[in-house]
């Protein structure tokens, strides 16, 4: 069950010790410092102040998830307006690099190696031995061997 009721004093002091422990993390103390100072300060055992560090990492890596987020959906916004921009003065291939770029920033397509048979060349970067084989028997086939 959980707690009922208004806050207690001790739930507050919890909160403003946490708050300096993620002070502390974004200073880039270390976390011995960070045991020594909160634990001398609140008078709390090393595991409690460690388990306020933990805790914050996670305060702090959601934080950033979410800056991440926000600065991807600022620049969308930002090559959505060179799109429209674009478009109005009749510039569409700077529209379609626009729209590129979008694609790129949601990574929507995966960039793999191509297989490139071109020229009687072949490209093996990225490829499995059966692919291999297979290329070696198409170019075979092509020359007539």
């Amino acid at each position: 069950m959980g707690k009922r009721g208004r806050p207690c004093k001790l739930d507050s002091r919890v909160e403003e010790r946490r708050e300096k422990v993620t002070d502390l993390l974004v200073m880039g103390k270390s976390t011995g410092y960070i045991v020594k100072v909160i634990g001398d300060e609140y008078d709390i055992k090393r595991g409690a102040v460690e388990k306020d560090i933990s805790l914050c990492y996670v305060g702090i890596k959601k934080y950033t998830t979410r800056n991440l987020d926000d600065v991807l959906a600022l620049h969308i916004r930002r090559y959505e307006n060179v799109h429209d921009k674009a478009i109005e003065m009749y510039d569409f291939r700077s529209a379609i690099a626009a729209l590129q770029a979008v694609e790129k920033l949601l990574r929507m397509h995966v960039e793999q190696p191509l297989v490139a048979i071109q020229h009687n060349t072949l490209a093996l970067d990225g490829m499995s031995t059966a692919d291999i084989m297979d290329a070696i028997t198409t170019l075979k086939e092509k020359n007539g061997n």
